[in-house]
């Protein structure tokens, strides 16, 4: 195994189950995305993400099909959305996108399959 696994926190985790169910599941019938949000960066590397136009609050999974989108964030709890990625998942919600927030496999198993099953 990966030397840096030790370093994964518990949403990197979950993240990554979720990302091999899709594989396993979904693999040809959806896109599924991760936009790297996160992390710490150099104030370099903060004026370039803006520039370049990420924002805060982009969900940690971005899955696409057939002209829909859903915007999923991963927590472990007692971590909560923060205040952006509230804003942004209620603003995709305007939108009618599927939009939410999972705290465990089960939970983004079931948002997942609904969304594959949404015609």
């Amino acid at each position: 195994m990966n030397h840096y696994i030790k370093y994964l926190g518990k949403e990197d985790i979950l993240q990554h189950q979720v990302y091999n169910y899709f594989l396993y599941t979904y693999r040809n019938k959806a896109l599924f995305f991760h936009v790297p949000n996160e992390g710490r960066r150099t104030p370099f590397e903060r004026f370039k993400a803006k520039y370049l136009g990420m924002i805060p609050g982009i969900p940690d999974i971005i899955m696409v099909k057939d002209q829909d989108v859903l915007f999923l964030e991963l927590k472990v709890k007692p971590n909560k959305p923060t205040k952006s990625q509230e804003e942004f998942l209620n603003k995709a919600r305007s939108y009618h996108f599927g939009s939410h927030v999972a705290y465990t496999f089960d939970e983004a198993k079931k948002i997942i399959d609904e969304f594959m099953e949404r015609k």
